[in-house]
């Protein structure tokens, strides 16, 4: 019983870094990759807005991933739960505000045009915003931060092992 234990304990020791390592190379590729395709803009990622905020949210994405990637080598796979957590927060925080702007941005009242100049630019900006789309950034960091947890799930535990052999007296 005991050697099947130790079989099994091996058998996932493996899985959980390779899940964890590849988990938080995701994580750290997503601040640096595009979240939306915008027509005209082109890609914006974390870095290349305006807001302060979502350039505090692309740092605190590189250190969860530098952290998770820490947490891996070292085999300290229960730390990896709150990573991938906090992880999947921001991904569900960016995909929520994205979809709130495109919104916003398309149901707002805009400024009477008073030419035909501000009629047409109008009329451009909103259709830019309507056919602005999703990139791959945020399906990567969902699942960077489901394989960080996974790993967390399946890492190896210590079990006890039971010894059949009655001891001598």
């Amino acid at each position: 019983m005991g050697r099947i234990l130790e079989a099994r304990n091996l058998r996932t020791q493996g899985r959980s870094q390779a899940l964890s390592l590849i988990g938080s190379g995701a994580i750290l590729i997503t601040a640096f990759a595009p979240l939306m395709n915008v027509p005209v803009v082109g890609a914006v990622t974390y870095f290349n807005c305006d807001s302060p905020f979502a350039i505090a949210t692309g740092v605190l994405l590189i250190v969860l991933g530098m952290a998770s990637l820490t947490f891996a080598l070292i085999e300290k796979y229960s730390w990896l739960y709150p990573l991938g957590f906090c992880s999947m927060l921001i991904a569900i925080g960016t995909l929520v505000s994205g979809k709130w702007y495109l919104a916003h941005a398309n149901n707002s009242p805009s400024a009477r045009a008073t030419g035909l100049l501000d009629y047409f630019t109008q009329t451009a900006s909103k259709g830019l915003v309507g056919r602005s789309s999703l990139s791959f950034g945020l399906p990567l960091l969902i699942y960077g931060a489901v394989l960080v947890m996974l790993a967390a799930l399946v890492r190896p535990r210590g079990f006890a092992t039971i010894n059949c052999e009655p001891q001598p007296r």
